[in-house]
């Protein structure tokens, strides 16, 4: 009976689950534009992360949300979902402004549909006109203007991480075999870029990928710095009081306790040492 109920609750908990692969859709996304909008030919292009929208495509000045579902999407998901209230806000403080959702389901048959396909009909039209209305009263703006700036765009989880890949090998001239830890690098640094709500370049781009080619000729290389051997030292004593208690917990001596005079001298061990070896009768077993 426990391990029934165990595994109810194991059914219906799955919450967490759901927005992590949200999460992953949204990063897999930003690597794939990253790669695909970002060249050195213009170093003036950027990409927001978690700024106005989950992306900003700045230099088009277009907005992306990113959504995914394991049901086909609707008008009201469209609603339901902030979609239409975050793209109305956006577009009221800029009528330049363009917008996309991305999603990965398919869209039924409806409003949303003839909206995807640009097909803005009468009925259409005051579908939406209606649904913003609802929104805010006072709002002026032209309905079909804002309506035309929206864009579609489905895909997968499996096709972003396939493109991608491909992007980074061949922008970066990157050996075979090799594109999955230099994505695996830049993933990484789009979370951390989207808790600090960054505007990356392509120096930014750049800077990842040369950081992994350096960590990757150091380990192939130079093992004693991957093991923590050798280490970047000054040959400078230290005139600003740093603590070097540690070299009395009677570990071994390191460069920086050799430049400061640490090891102290032993004299009277040194000449017991020196007249022992004097004393000592070496015998050659070769005649």
């Amino acid at each position: 009976m426990q391990k029934e109920e165990k595994s109810n609750l194991f059914d219906n908990r799955f919450g967490g689950s759901i927005a992590i692969r949200g999460f992953e859709f949204q990063f897999l996304y930003s690597c794939y534009s990253i790669l695909q909008e970002l060249n050195e030919q213009d170093l003036s292009k950027k990409i927001g992360l978690e700024r106005l929208e989950d992306l900003d495509i700045i230099h088009k000045n277009e907005y992306v949300q990113l959504k995914t579902s394991s049901k086909d999407i609707d008008a009201s998901f469209f609603t339901k979902t902030n979609i239409l209230k975050n793209f109305v806000e956006l577009y009221k403080s800029d009528k330049t402004s363009n917008f996309k959702l991305v999603h990965n389901s398919n869209i039924s048959n409806g409003y949303l549909k003839k909206l995807e396909n640009k097909k803005i009909d009468k009925d259409t039209l005051e579908h939406w006109a209606e649904k913003i209305n609802e929104l805010d009263t006072n709002l002026n703006i032209d309905v079909r203007d804002f309506l035309s700036r929206i864009s579609f765009e489905k895909t997968t989880e499996k096709e972003l991480y396939s493109k991608s890949k491909k992007l980074i090998l061949e922008k970066f001239n990157l050996t075979l075999g090799s594109e999955e830890t230099f994505l695996f690098a830049l993933l990484h640094h789009i979370l951390i870029w989207s808790k600090e709500r960054k505007e990356v370049t392509y120096t930014d781009l750049l800077k990842v990928i040369q950081f992994v080619k350096d960590s990757a000729s150091k380990t192939s290389t130079l093992e004693a710095i991957n093991k923590n051997y050798i280490s970047k030292i000054s040959f400078k004593k230290q005139t600003n009081g740093e603590n070097f208690d540690n070299y009395f917990d009677g570990k071994a001596a390191r460069p920086e306790h050799i430049i400061n005079d640490l090891p102290i001298r032993r004299e009277y061990w040194e000449e017991k040492i020196l007249a022992s070896l004097y004393e000592c009768k070496f015998h050659s077993k070769f005649p």
